[in-house]
């Protein structure tokens, strides 16, 4: 487990401050993490084992990297937030970027 803690969920939550956290981001993590435990404890896809019990053989009740990741994203969140009063900030890390994209120049004949 201290492996997979050091090497594995380290390198997959570089930058996690930066990922716009929706459900879809989420569902996937938890399947990353549930496939890396099913891995450990050397459970085969085809068996119909629930995560729950998965969970309960590894002695944890939670899942563990996307907590890890979502105090990350909010320990980041306080420190941008801490130094301004402008909103601009928040604005970027919600996703809400107002604004219109480039558009490529037209064909020419």
């Amino acid at each position: 487990m201290k492996i997979l803690n050091c090497y594995v969920f380290s390198i997959l939550s570089y930058g996690c401050e930066s990922w716009t956290w929706n459900k879809a981001i989420r569902k996937k993590v938890i399947a990353f993490e549930m496939w890396c435990y099913r891995r450990m404890l050397t459970i085969s896809w085809k068996d119909k084992v629930k995560h729950g019990k998965v969970l309960r053989r590894l002695q944890t009740k939670y899942h563990f990297v996307k907590d890890m990741i979502f105090k990350r994203k909010m320990k980041y969140a306080e420190h941008v937030l801490s130094g301004s009063s402008d909103l601009s900030h928040q604005k970027i890390l919600e996703g809400y970027v107002e604004g219109k994209r480039k558009v490529a120049a037209p064909r020419r004949v």
